[in-house]
């Protein structure tokens, strides 16, 4: 399919244009992910569990707060603003790694109140100061 061919791209080459572009759901240190009100993960990318250094199961099994390095004063504050379904402008705060290392992210949201769950990406931002 040349790129200037009108008809529309199917699902089918859809998938096989992204297989050839490049793996950027495995290659990337972007969070892609869903949480639900009550701020435990829905869904997470492979790139979680590759960037943080958790297994899925371990961080299906947490709420985000508890991911929120221990020296944000107000981590519950941070998680509230966070999943807000109103004022969805881009956050940035850090994530504790298993390791115990932090890591930086600018995190973008969508709220969809029909599953009422918020689907965010949150991308690696790399030589900030921890949160504090």
């Amino acid at each position: 399919m040349h790129h200037d061919d009108p008809r529309p791209l199917t699902a089918v080459a859809a998938r096989s244009a992204h297989r050839k572009a490049g793996s950027f759901g495995n290659s990337t240190t972007v969070l892609l992910g869903s949480i639900g009100s009550d701020g435990k993960f829905k869904f997470l990318n492979p790139a979680w569990e590759k960037t943080l250094g958790y297994r899925g199961e371990e961080l299906r099994s947490l709420p985000l707060r508890d991911l929120v390095p221990a020296e944000v004063l107000d981590a519950v504050a941070v998680i509230k603003q966070f999943l807000d379904a109103v004022n969805l402008a881009p956050m940035e705060f850090g994530l504790r790694c298993k390791d115990g290392t932090q890591k930086r992210f600018l995190w973008h949201r969508r709220f969809d109140p029909e599953l009422e769950r918020m689907f965010i990406a949150g991308e690696e931002i790399a030589g900030q100061q921890p949160d504090g």
